[in-house]
């Protein structure tokens, strides 16, 4: 087995939400999937990179070659999408010191989300329709409030419970991961200034990139081959097949 990296390059105009936006677009149910008020801006200009021979640090840095490559003067906002991976962000700020780049660092909101709701099902005892609620109340808590707050009302929860150490296992497991990323959870200022708050691009393209041909069944790949069918494909999603022939 081999970990691929997968990193993207794009543009995108900004569109300020409120925080009540994104729960209820979360929330929505197919039969309410037509009634989306304003469509969002759509990724323009997007490269796509993907390699399962080099390190994250050399694929992290050849995405900061493409950013320089569009943006020399530094006169762009720089916003990076991360999962909460240290070893990634480790990465990222390594890189981002190395070019002298001023970044502002966004926690992908649906991993943030996948915490949020190991906590909420601890303290709803398991509980799946009172978790939908309980998760839906604090992503508007933290959506619209500072992190800390998020912090002290959960530990709160937690500790008016009186759970045992076993029980509590998954919403100390949350909490610290929250603190961790808490530097980049500023969502309320995000959303503000109208920047993406969630990796879509990046999930997209880690299904149809990379899982829809290496990953079917039965498949067997040597690291060059799987390394050469990854660059045709991430050459054709990026839009520069015909330039590339």
């Amino acid at each position: 087995r081999r970990m691929a990296i997968v990193t993207a390059v794009w543009e995108q105009q900004p569109q300020p939400r409120a925080a009540s936006d994104i729960v209820s677009e979360l929330q929505r149910t197919p039969e309410r999937s037509k009634e989306r008020k304003t469509p969002l801006p759509r990724p323009q200009n997007k490269r796509v990179s993907a390699s399962v021979q080099k390190s994250l640090s050399t694929g992290v840095g050849e995405m900061f070659d493409e950013l320089d490559h569009r943006d020399p003067e530094r006169a762009r906002c720089a916003v990076v999408l991360i999962d909460g991976n240290e070893h990634q962000q480790t990465a990222i700020l390594d890189e981002g010191r190395r070019h002298a780049r001023k970044l502002t660092i966004v926690l992908d909101l649906i991993h943030m989300i996948h915490y949020l709701w190991l906590a909420g099902f601890a303290l709803c005892h398991k509980n799946h329709a009172k978790t939908d609620v309980w998760v839906a109340r604090h992503l508007l808590l933290v959506l619209s409030h500072p992190v800390a707050d998020l912090l002290a009302t959960i530990q709160a929860a937690a500790d008016a419970q009186r759970l045992s150490k076993c029980a509590r296992k998954p919403i100390d497991k949350a909490l610290k991961y929250f603190r961790r990323n808490a530097s980049f959870m500023d969502y309320p200022t995000f959303l503000a200034q109208g920047l993406p708050i969630a990796s879509g691009v990046i999930e997209g393209a880690c299904r149809h990139l990379i899982q829809d041909r290496l990953g079917i069944t039965g498949a067997r790949w040597d690291l060059p081959g799987a390394e050469a069918m990854l660059r045709l494909r991430a050459l054709r999603t990026s839009g520069d097949w015909d330039d590339y022939w």
